[in-house]
């Protein structure tokens, strides 16, 4: 019997809208979605996302297949998982290409700057690791000296390094081919949604017109916690509340009662704090441009 195996991976890169493209692609009817989006089956060992007792050291193949128990190979030609963590990772590298078929590998990439703001602010809010008061400058110091608070937190610590992008990328398109990863920007699909779906549903063979008439929600923005006992409290309580429409309901609920959208305003120590990034990512972008023949004037 044939092993189920996804061939589209959403592989990177965190903060970069990659939940809505999971979702948006999620809704096509040619499309079988992961049971859970980020499955981090191929997480490397030691990684913070490493999950003990669900991955490739210890399932294999055969145990990828969980993930796409509800494939109908009737109607679903694209079978498809979204771990945007991947594109930081060395297992993934040695086990796609060992798949009969090597996915199709699709990354977001957001201007590097921008994503660290991001993380900081969902940090502070989504997150509620990061106290409220601690500043943008704090935040890029405490990476920088590599506080021990930090080191607890890898993910947090490593978001300034893993802006550049072209250092992982160059891997990806060496072992797997240029023509098997496809890059996205965030700014485009931001803007103009459902002709990025549209092309991108193109290139996976499926029907692109449902784009056409699909509303394009964004998930998983950044929203400002206003309780950090309630917050908590609900992280706990998740633990013990299985996948089920109870737990949706209450999901909703919380999110009325305890969070609120961000004020988007960025101070004057803010702005040039990301100039100075951007003075610094501006030779790994460069590089990502020559290579991909991405536009990237959007990053300027």
């Amino acid at each position: 019997m044939a092993l189920i195996l996804p061939n589209l991976i959403i592989a990177g890169a965190s903060k970069c809208g990659t939940t809505s493209l999971f979702r948006y692609l999620a809704d096509h009817p040619q499309v079988c979605a992961a049971s859970t989006k980020e499955t981090r089956y191929l997480i490397d060992p030691g990684y913070p996302l490493y999950q003990e007792d669900c991955n490739y050291q210890c399932g294999g193949l055969e145990g990828y297949a969980q993930f796409f128990n509800n494939h109908d190979e009737h109607k679903q030609n694209i079978i498809m998982e979204a771990t945007p963590d991947y594109l930081y990772q060395e297992t993934p590298l040695n086990v796609l290409p060992t798949f009969e078929q090597i996915p199709m590998v699709v990354f977001m990439l957001r201007k590097p700057s921008e994503r660290v703001y991001s993380m900081y602010q969902f940090a502070r809010h989504n997150m509620g690791v990061l106290d409220e008061s601690i500043s943008f400058g704090e935040f890029l110091d405490m990476i920088s000296s590599q506080h021990p608070w930090m080191k607890k937190r890898m993910v947090l610590l490593n978001v300034v390094e893993h802006g550049k992008y072209i250092r992982y990328l160059s891997l990806w398109r060496e072992v797997l081919g240029a023509e098997k990863v496809h890059i996205l920007l965030f700014e485009d699909f931001i803007v103009e949604t459902q002709v990025v779906m549209t092309q991108l549903a193109q290139s996976l063979g499926i029907d692109a017109n449902f784009y056409q008439r699909y509303e394009c929600v964004p998930k998983n923005e950044s929203v400002v916690m206003q309780n950090r006992f309630l917050h908590n409290l609900k992280q706990k309580c998740e633990v013990f509340l299985p996948k089920s429409m109870i737990r949706t309901l209450a999901g909703q609920l919380y999110q009325k009662l305890n969070t609120r959208k961000p004020v988007r305003a960025k101070s004057e120590e803010d702005l040039e704090l990301l100039a100075k990034l951007d003075e610094m990512y501006a030779p790994f972008n460069e590089e990502l441009q020559r290579v991909t023949n991405l536009n990237l004037e959007l990053w300027q």
